[in-house]
C-alpha cells in the first residue's frame, strides 16, 4: 500500500507539474507560431518604425530580404519573444525562457532601428503610416 501511494503521489507531482508548465504560458496553447517565431534575431533586421494614428508599427527585413511589419502584441524570435512597445528608436521586447522543467524567466530587452540609413530606406509600409521615423 505504501509503494502504491508513493507512486500515486509521483504521478499527481508529475501531473501538476505538466499543468503549471501549459498555464505558466497561456498564449502558447491557442495560437499558430507565426513565421518570425521560426527566426532569431540574428537573422532579422529593424529597418524602421512608424506611427499610424495611436498605433505604431514596426518593419523587420529578414535574412532572405522578405519584409514583415509587426506591432505590440506579437511574438518573434525563438524565445517566445512578445512585442510589448514599439516606438520611434525601436521595439521594447519581453521573452519568456525556460530555466528548469516548471520555472521560467522573463527577459526585457530593447531592440533599436538599424543605423544603417540604406536599410532603412529600403522598407516598404503595407499601410500609409501618418509618421514614419527611419
Amino acid at each position: 500500500m505504501i509503494i502504491a501511494d508513493k507512486y500515486l503521489l509521483k504521478t499527481c507531482q508529475c501531473a501538476l507539474a505538466i499543468s503549471l508548465l501549459v498555464t505558466a504560458i497561456p498564449s502558447m496553447a491557442s495560437r499558430t507560431i507565426s513565421e518570425l517565431e521560426k527566426l532569431d534575431y540574428d537573422e532579422m533586421v529593424l529597418t524602421g518604425t512608424a506611427q499610424s494614428g495611436k498605433t505604431w508599427i514596426a518593419c523587420l527585413q529578414t535574412s532572405k530580404g522578405k519584409q514583415l511589419t509587426v506591432k505590440t502584441g506579437d511574438f518573434l524570435g525563438l524565445r517566445l519573444g512578445q512585442i510589448k512597445k514599439v516606438d520611434a528608436k525601436g521595439i521594447h521586447l519581453t521573452e519568456t525562457i525556460p530555466i528548469n522543467f516548471n520555472e521560467w524567466l522573463e527577459r526585457k530587452f530593447f531592440w533599436p532601428v538599424v543605423s544603417d540609413k540604406s536599410m532603412r530606406a529600403a522598407c516598404k509600409w503595407t499601410a500609409a503610416p501618418e509618421k514614419i521615423f527611419t
